[in-house]
C-alpha cells in the first residue's frame, strides 16, 4: 500500500512543479496562444507510477498473466496450441518473443508496463491543453487501473496513437481504411477493441451527433428497462466465453460514477456557451468530446454490468483531454485556478477511496523484491 501511496504522492509533486515552470506562448495581442511544458519533468512524472507498476507482484489480474506467460514458454507451439484457452494469438505471440529474452514472468510486468504508461504520457503530453490537470486525474483515475487489464491497456495506447495520426490526416477512405486495419491488428491482443470501429466512426462529426445521443439514450433505457438490457445481452452474449455477465452483480460503484459525470457535465457548459446559438463545429476537440460522450454512455452500462466500465478503457483517456480544454474556455483566471485547486481535492480523496474500495489488493501490495 505504501508503494501505491508514495508513487503517487511523488507524482503529484511532480505535477506541481510542471504547473509552475510552465511557460506560455504569448501573441501580438497579448493573449496565450498555449502552454509549454518541460519535456523533461513530463518524463520525470512517469517514473515512479512506471516503477511501482513495472515491480508489482500481485494485483487484480497479473497472476493471470503470470501464468499464461509461464505456460507459453519459448515454444511457439504454444501460440496455436490452445494451452492457455481463447487467448489472443497476438498477445500470445508477444509473450512467446518475450520469452526468448527471458522466462521470468516479471519480465512480462516490466516491459508491458513501461510500454503502457510512456506511451499514454506521451499521447497526453502532445494532445493536452493543461497537461498538469491531464496528468493529476491519471494518477488518481486511471494509474491503478492500468494495472488490471494489461492485454487491453496495451491495446488502448496504441489505439490511441493511431487514432491521432487519422484525425490529423485528412478525411477520406484511405485513412478510414488504414485505421480499420489498425484496429483490426490490435484486436489479436484483445478482441474487445472492434467495438472502437463503429464508436470512432459515430464519434466523428457534431458535437453530440445523432448517433452519440442515441448511444446515450439506449444506454439509460437498458438500465431504466431491465428486461431490454437482459434481452439484447442474452442474445449477443449467449453461447459465449462472456455469457455469465449478463447475471452478474459486480457494478459500477457511485463514486466513480460521480467522478465520470465531471467531463459530461463540462461538455454540456462549453456547448451553452460556444455552440448553441452559432451552430456546431467539426473539430478534433469536437471529435474527442464525443468519444468523452461514448464514455459516459459506457459508464452508464456499468452501472448494471462493470464489464462496461472495461470497454471504456478505450475511451476514457479523451476525458483528461476534454476536462481542461474545457476548464480552460468556460471560465476565468481566477475561477481556473480555484477550480483547479478543488479538483485536486476531489482527485486526492477519490484516489484515498479508490484505495479502500480495492481493500486486500492494495493492503497486500508489494514488489516483486520483496516478496520471498
Amino acid at each position: 500500500m505504501y508503494w501505491l501511496y508514495g508513487a503517487y504522492i511523488v507524482s503529484i509533486i511532480v505535477i506541481l512543479l510542471i504547473e509552475l515552470t510552465k511557460k506560455n506562448g504569448i501573441s501580438e495581442n497579448g493573449i496565450t496562444k498555449r502552454q509549454y511544458y518541460n519535456p523533461v519533468l513530463a518524463f520525470i512524472y512517469m517514473c515512479p507510477l512506471a516503477y511501482v507498476a513495472a515491480c508489482r507482484y500481485r494485483f487484480w489480474d497479473t497472476d493471470d498473466y503470470r501464468v499464461m506467460y509461464e505456460a507459453v514458454g519459448k515454444s511457439f507451439d504454444n501460440v496455436f496450441n490452445n494451452v492457455t484457452g481463447h487467448v489472443e494469438k497476438g498477445y500470445l505471440l508477444f509473450t512467446a518473443l518475450l520469452n526468448k529474452i527471458s522466462h521470468n514472468s516479471q519480465f512480462l510486468i516490466i516491459v508491458s508496463s513501461i510500454f503502457i504508461l510512456f506511451l499514454a504520457c506521451f499521447f497526453l503530453y502532445k494532445e493536452s491543453t493543461d497537461l498538469p490537470l491531464s496528468f493529476l486525474i491519471f494518477s488518481s483515475q486511471v494509474w491503478m487501473a492500468t494495472m488490471n487489464g494489461l492485454r487491453q491497456y496495451m491495446a488502448a495506447v496504441i489505439l490511441w496513437l493511431v487514432w491521432r495520426k487519422w484525425a490529423r490526416g485528412i478525411q477520406c477512405k484511405k485513412n478510414d481504411l488504414l485505421f480499420i486495419l489498425s484496429i483490426l491488428l490490435m484486436a489479436s491482443f484483445h478482441k474487445s477493441v472492434l467495438i472502437c470501429i463503429p464508436l470512432f466512426f459515430c464519434a466523428r462529426g457534431k458535437l453530440g451527433n445523432k448517433k452519440v445521443t442515441a448511444c446515450i439514450i439506449a444506454a439509460v433505457v437498458m438500465i431504466v428497462i431491465s428486461p431490454i438490457y437482459n434481452f439484447i445481452f442474452s442474445f449477443l452474449l449467449g453461447g459465449t466465453e462472456y455469457a455469465n455477465y449478463v447475471d452478474t452483480s459486480a457494478a459500477m460503484g457511485g463514486a466513480r460514477f460521480i467522478v465520470c459525470c465531471v467531463p459530461v457535465v463540462l461538455i454540456g457548459i462549453y456547448h451553452w456557451l460556444y455552440l448553441r446559438n452559432e451552430g456546431n463545429r467539426e473539430n478534433k476537440m469536437i471529435w474527442m468530446m464525443n468519444l468523452s460522450c461514448l464514455n459516459f454512455a459506457c459508464n452508464i452500462l456499468a452501472l448494471k454490468m462493470v464489464y462496461f466500465a472495461r470497454l471504456g478503457i478505450y475511451l476514457a483517456i479523451f476525458d483528461l483531454i476534454v476536462i481542461p480544454y474545457c476548464i480552460d474556455k468556460c471560465f476565468t483566471e481566477n475561477s481556473r485556478k480555484l477550480i483547479k485547486v478543488l479538483l485536486l481535492i476531489f482527485y486526492a480523496f477519490f484516489f484515498y477511496k479508490q484505495m479502500l474500495a480495492y481493500g486486500g489488493f492494495a493492503t497486500n501490495f508489494k514488489l516483486f523484491y520483496e516478496v520471498k
